[in-house]
């Protein structure tokens, strides 16, 4: 058994345990979507690819926290839309659905 390590991970793990309830109880069909840090236009300022290449651009040093070994997973915003039309897709076709996909570059 997996434990969230924040509030915010509890609740996201909740979401999941509710949507397999339903499911199972009612029949509802469900697909839940994992994101991973999703990059693209119109992004928040504030997050780290849009830093990134602000930095790059000015030709400035970018910041490395930690050992410099930890990697993230981005994944571009035409990637999702593709993953959730996919995913409306199979929702369509098949009966008896619970299923928790993620939805990331790796």
């Amino acid at each position: 058994m997996d434990f969230p390590i924040s509030p915010y991970a509890a609740t996201k793990k909740s979401c999941e345990e509710f949507g397999s309830v339903y499911s199972h109880i009612y029949g509802i069909d469900i697909i839940q979507l994992r994101f991973f840090t999703v990059y693209g236009e119109r992004q928040r300022p504030d997050l780290a690819i849009h830093k990134f290449i602000k930095k790059i651009i000015a030709d400035e040093e970018i910041t490395i926290y930690g050992d410099g070994n930890t990697s993230r997973d981005y994944t571009y915003i035409k990637d999702i839309i593709n993953g959730i039309y996919k995913s409306f897709k199979y929702l369509n076709a098949h009966q008896n659905v619970y299923e928790i996909i993620n939805l990331g570059s790796s």
